[in-house]
């Protein structure tokens, strides 16, 4: 009990743990702190339960996105189904007495969902992006989520980061844009079915970066700076 009570401790700052500073030490690419020194990078994903490689994407972007949605894991995307009179869900979610203990709260912010595709009745690929605003480290994340591990051995991963002064939605559009392209490079993954929700991002502009990604013709027209609802104001939230 004494190690759990440690590891879910925050530190002074009141927002991470010590195992938790590591990694995002680490993903961020910036100098750690005293504290986090002392914690290897491969004991502070273990500790977390994140042994398990996951290419093309890193453990350490898995989870960035674990601490990061944390305050809103229980609305991510998940896949369930009953087997007699147990319900079986493809997502594990933490108790209260589980999660640090933070002064201020992760707050990820809806960027748009889609459905990869639908292999059979009621067997969809759903993923949905979220942009979180990460205090201490002075970073937006956009994030992925799926409704189940099966792809890529996760459910969740980070897929990068800018800063305070950077167009938001410039920003983002290229950050989702690495990943599409990624996927379609090394996964041979087609563009996606539905678009199924949006936030923060336009409709017009999703359809835009997949048409980029997965062009039906050789027109690649450039993405404009008003792909966020809201405009300008968007690069405001915290």
């Amino acid at each position: 009990m004494a190690t759990d009570t440690n590891r879910l401790r925050v530190d002074q700052d009141g927002v991470f743990t010590n195992v938790e500073r590591t990694l995002l030490t680490s993903w961020f690419d910036q100098q750690p702190l005293t504290d986090a020194v002392r914690i290897k990078l491969d004991d502070a994903l273990a500790q977390l339960g994140f042994g398990k490689e996951c290419r093309p994407y890193s453990q350490t972007s898995a989870a960035v996105a674990h601490i990061l949605l944390e305050a809103i894991e229980d609305r991510l995307p998940v896949w369930a189904c009953w087997k007699g009179d147990n319900l079986i869900r493809s997502r594990r979610y933490r108790e209260p007495h589980q999660k640090p203990q933070r002064q201020t709260a992760l707050l990820p912010s809806e960027l748009f969902a889609i459905n990869w595709a639908t292999s059979g009745p009621g067997f969809d690929w759903p993923v949905t992006y979220k942009l979180v605003w990460t205090p201490i480290y002075d970073r937006y994340v956009v994030t992925a989520s799926a409704d189940c591990p099966d792809a890529f051995g996760y459910a969740d991963f980070a897929l990068g980061h800018f800063g305070r002064s950077d167009n938001v939605g410039q920003s983002v559009i290229e950050i989702i844009k690495c990943d599409w392209t990624m996927q379609r490079d090394e996964c041979s993954q087609p563009r996606w079915e539905d678009l199924i929700s949006t936030g923060l991002i336009k409709w017009a502009a999703v359809e835009q970066l997949a048409e980029q990604v997965w062009p039906k013709d050789d027109d690649d027209d450039d993405l404009t700076n008003g792909d966020l609802d809201g405009g300008d104001d968007t690069a405001t939230l915290r």
